[in-house]
C-alpha cells in the first residue's frame, strides 16, 4: 500500500464526515464537556433530592394525636424511595442520609441526627438495591430499617421508653411506604426508564445489521450497551449467528464482570467492553466490527481518518482489553491492527452510525486510491 493516497483531513471531513466529530483536540474537549455536564447534572439531582427530603420531612407533616410525644407523620420517607428510584443505591443513600439528618437538625432534634443519618442512608441504599429485584415491594422491605433502627437507637439512649416510639414509627412506616409506592409509580409513568428487554432487542437488531451492512462476517464482532441507571451491561453472546440472536439470548453483566443473566456465554471480548465503560463516562454503547476496508487502513503508519490504531493483540485477551482503551483514549473509535475496529457512542444508534460511516469512507478511499 502506498501512502501517497492520503488526503487532508479537512477534505475528507467535507466529503465523508460533515456530521462526525474528529479525533483532535476539539474531540477531546467535546467529550470532556459532555462528561462534565453529566457530573453537573448528577450533582444537581443530588441537591434537589436532598433538599426535597429535608423539606418534605419538615413541612409535609401531620402531627400525631396527643400522647405521641410530639411525633408526626411526614412525606420525607416517600422522597427517599423516589430518590433511590431516580439515583440508584448510592444516590439514594447519600441524599436520604444527608437530607433526613439536616431535617432533624433544623427541627431541633440534634441528638437524633447521627442515628437518622445512618438509618435513612440504609433505607435509601436498600431501596435502590431492591427496586430492580422486587420492584414496588422494595419500599416495604427497605422501610423496615426505620422502625428497627430507631428502636435500637432509643433503647441505647432511653432504655425502656424506646418501646413507646415503636407504634409511632410503625405508623410512619406504613404511611411512608404507601406514599413512596404511589410516588414511584407516578414517576415511572412520567419518566419511564429504559427497559432491559428493549435494550436486548436493540442489540439483536443491530447484530443483524452488522452482517447486512457489511461490517463483519459470520459471528465476528460484538455489540454491547451500558445502562448506567441500573449498572448493567448487555452484550452479544459468543459464536452465535446474528440472525439467530433474540432478546432472550443476550447475556447481562455488572461492571465488575459479575453475571446477572447468562443464557449463553458472553462475547469473548466482554472485558474489552467493560474496560471502556469503566474509563469512559461519556460512552453507553460499543460496537466492535471486522470491517474489511478499515482493517486495511489500520495497517498504515498514519491513516487518513485520524483514528488511533492499536497494536496486534490476541483476540479476547486481557492485553486486548487493556490495549484497546489505552490507544483509544478520548477518541470516538480505535482501529485494531489485523483485527477490525471498535466504535463508541452515547447510545447504540450513535456508535453503530459511526461504524457505518467510517467503513463507508474507508471503502471510498480504497476505491479512489487503489488501496
Amino acid at each position: 500500500m502506498n501512502n501517497d493516497y492520503i488526503i487532508p483531513k479537512a477534505k475528507l471531513f467535507g466529503v465523508f464526515f460533515s456530521h462526525e466529530m474528529w479525533y483532535n483536540q476539539g474531540m477531546k474537549n467535546e467529550i470532556n464537556n459532555r462528561v462534565n455536564d453529566g457530573h453537573v447534572k448528577t450533582l444537581a439531582l443530588y441537591g434537589v433530592f436532598t433538599a426535597a427530603i429535608a423539606l418534605l420531612t419538615l413541612f409535609a407533616s401531620i402531627p400525631l394525636p396527643a400522647g405521641s410525644g410530639g411525633a408526626y407523620l411526614n412525606a420525607g420517607d416517600a422522597a427517599i424511595y423516589a430518590a433511590a428510584w431516580a439515583l440508584g443505591p448510592i444516590g439514594g443513600a447519600v441524599t436520604a442520609g444527608v437530607g433526613s439528618a439536616l431535617a432533624d437538625i433544623l427541627h431541633g432534634s440534634v441528638v437524633y441526627a447521627p442515628a437518622t443519618l445512618i438509618i435513612k442512608a440504609l433505607m435509601g441504599l436498600l431501596t435502590g438495591l431492591l427496586l430492580k429485584r422486587v420492584r414496588l415491594a422494595a419500599p416495604a422491605i427497605a422501610g423496615l430499617v426505620m422502625p428497627a433502627g430507631y428502636f435500637a437507637f432509643e433503647y441505647l439512649v432511653y432504655r425502656e421508653s424506646a418501646v413507646f416510639g415503636l407504634w409511632t414509627n410503625a405508623i410512619q412506616y406504613v404511611f411512608g411506604v404507601a406514599a413512596g409506592i404511589v410516588l414511584i409509580a407516578a414517576l415511572s409513568r412520567v419518566f419511564p426508564k429504559k427497559d432491559g428487554r428493549a435494550i436486548k432487542r436493540s442489540i439483536a437488531e443491530h447484530g443483524r445489521r452488522l452482517i447486512s451492512d457489511g461490517l463483519t462476517e459470520g459471528t465476528g464482532g460484538n455489540i454491547s450497551c451500558f445502562d448506567r441507571a441500573s449498572g448493567l451491561v448487555y452484550i452479544t453472546p459468543t459464536t452465535m449467528p446474528y440472525d439467530e440472536i433474540g432478546e432472550g439470548d443476550i447475556p447481562v453483566y455488572r461492571l465488575d464482570g459479575t453475571p446477572v443473566e447468562k443464557p449463553h456465554e458472553p462475547s469473548m471480548e466482554l472485558e474489552m467492553h467493560l474496560n471502556i465503560y469503566r474509563q469512559r463516562a461519556d460512552v453507553n454503547a460499543v460496537v466492535h466490527t471486522h470491517s474489511p476496508a478499515l482493517k486495511a487502513l489500520a495497517e498504515l503508519d498514519e491513516n487518513p481518518l485520524g483514528l488511533p490504531a492499536a497494536s496486534v493483540y490476541p483476540v479476547g485477551s486481557a492485553e486486548l482489553a487493556e490495549g484497546c482503551i489505552a490507544h483509544m483514549g478520548s477518541a470516538p473509535a480505535v482501529l485494531l491492527r489485523a483485527h477490525g475496529a471498535v466504535f463508541t457512542g452515547r447510545d447504540l444508534k450513535e456508535a453503530f452510525g459511526r461504524a457505518v460511516e467510517y467503513e463507508r469512507a474507508a471503502k471510498d478511499l480504497s476505491e479512489q486510491k487503489g488501496v
